[in-house]
């Protein structure tokens, strides 16, 4: 911000896909002059998500550490953190994320922080949703967002 002076520090958002959905998440909930997070099919859950890899007697071996990264990484730990207005988006086909996980999220993010937009579409799988209706959805929240102040 000190080297563009033409950046709004009042007008930044993150937004992500899946994984970088997750690190929108995240940076959301560690970087508090955010606007806002967008979070397209996030990974929510962590632990679940890698717990094939987890469960494997080789895991602890191959990365040492993996087990308590992921418990400290995963967004559903850091729910209380998370402030800012969410904007997070999913298919309900979607084959690499369950939707059903990214429901539990939003409950819980529910709990403590009202100003969260949760979207879900069909179709459009992982990718195309996203490409095809997320981001048109996500850039109109954000004007939205932005004039709510």
């Amino acid at each position: 911000m000190r080297r563009l002076p033409a950046v709004d520090p009042a007008r930044i958002f993150s937004a992500g896909h899946s994984s970088a959905g997750t690190a929108s998440l995240l940076l959301g909930a560690y970087e508090p002059r955010l606007r806002g997070s967008i979070a397209y099919a996030p990974g929510t859950d962590l632990e679940k998500f890698h717990e094939k890899i987890l469960a494997t007697s080789m895991s602890d071996m191959l990365f040492p550490g993996l087990r308590d990264f992921e418990r400290k990484a995963s967004p559903k730990n850091q729910v209380a953190r998370m402030h800012q207005p969410l904007f997070l988006f999913q298919a309900k086909d979607d084959s690499k994320v369950p939707l059903a996980t990214t429901e539990r999220f939003v409950e819980l993010l529910r709990e403590t922080n009202p100003r969260v937009t949760f979207q879900t579409v069909e179709t459009g799988d992982h990718y195309d949703a996203m490409i095809e209706q997320g981001i048109p959805a996500g850039i109109r929240w954000i004007k939205e967002t932005m004039d709510s102040n």
